[in-house]
């Protein structure tokens, strides 16, 4: 990623200029001049740590983890700003590729769609209470239009629709059969190079949810817990999702315990992935959506009480601003 540039000033106003020079002795002149400085300046690093912690929220690993904590440790007033950022990988012949663009959307924002809740539990713990209902409100705004309270899917957590409708085509035997009688052999590896597509397309953070060491089935895991940073097969060796979509045809696949047990998860074409498993998969993606949506529901639910009402702790620790007049 290439290294933020310094903001370069310009010029300042002329009239501001000239009565810094002329007149050094203005006391008053002098502190509106520092202080245009420094709004300008913690304007713009804000915006330059919002960006930074985008990306490291976006291409979820341990070492972008503790990143992150330290931006939000130093800067929480980042967390709520609008930046851009994209989610890369390296292929095999070691460029970096753009796997998604995410447009202006902030920190938590993203946190949340990509599936990060412990993130988002971090980052609202370093919300002031002034800038919580404007926490509280990016959150609610993922709600999609329309949803009931009790729908499972109501939120746009980015990837997981598209992944549910590739399983629901995938293992439609219907639409199978009647693609075999046909001979349309090349609508079958589209099926499964969509749902390669799907898995592909996921965010960092969903993908490292998936590749956990722990089968789909006969019991499904439990998503409360906070994954391994890291994408890798079973038997260890790092997931090239370059090699995965309409392309190449491939789609992860992990399945039932006596697959996982035996090392045997991972990629395959449409004929090679277990129906099963397949099938395992998708179950747990559903419950994937389900816990998501219910941890998400709980945090706004927590925050709103607070949300609302400013302590007087909070204001009274307020730093005083300098007089203007």
């Amino acid at each position: 990623m290439a290294t933020p540039q310094p903001l370069m000033l310009s010029k300042l106003p002329k009239a501001l200029m000239e009565s810094y020079i002329n007149d050094l002795s203005d006391a008053r002149s002098l502190s509106s001049l520092s202080l245009s400085c420094r709004t300008y300046r913690d304007l713009y690093r804000n915006k330059l740590k919002a960006k930074e912690l985008l990306h490291y929220v976006l291409n979820s690993s341990e070492v972008n983890k503790k990143l992150a904590l330290e931006i939000i440790a130093a800067y929480p007033s980042a967390i709520l700003t609008l930046a851009t950022g994209r989610e890369v990988y390296r292929t095999k012949e070691g460029v970096i590729a753009c796997k998604n663009k995410r447009g202006f959307t902030t920190p938590l924002k993203a946190a949340a769609q990509c599936g990060d809740i412990p993130f988002v539990i971090r980052m609202l713990a370093r919300v002031s209470a002034h800038q919580m209902p404007t926490a509280i409100l990016q959150l609610q705004s993922l709600k999609k239009a329309g949803a009931t309270p009790t729908d499972p899917h109501s939120y746009a957590f980015w990837g997981l629709s598209e992944l549910r409708s590739a399983y629901k085509a995938y293992l439609d035997p219907a639409l199978n059969q009647a693609l075999v009688a046909a001979n349309e052999w090349d609508e079958l590896a589209d099926i499964c190079g969509h749902l390669g597509e799907a898995h592909k397309n996921l965010p960092w953070f969903l993908l490292q949810v998936f590749c956990r060491p722990v089968p789909h089935a006969p019991d499904l895991p439990d998503f409360t817990v906070e994954p391994e940073r890291v994408c890798r097969f079973f038997d260890g060796s790092d997931l090239d999702i370059s090699s995965f979509g309409a392309v190449s045809c491939r789609a992860l696949y992990k399945g039932m315990h006596d697959v996982v047990r035996a090392g045997g998860w991972g990629w395959s074409c449409v004929d090679g992935v277990p129906r099963a498993a397949a099938r395992a998969d998708s179950l747990a993606v559903d419950s994937l959506c389900k816990v998501l949506t219910s941890e998400l529901d709980k945090i706004i639910q927590s925050a709103e009480p607070t949300a609302g009402v400013i302590p007087a702790a909070a204001e009274a620790d307020s730093p005083a601003r300098p007089a203007l007049s």
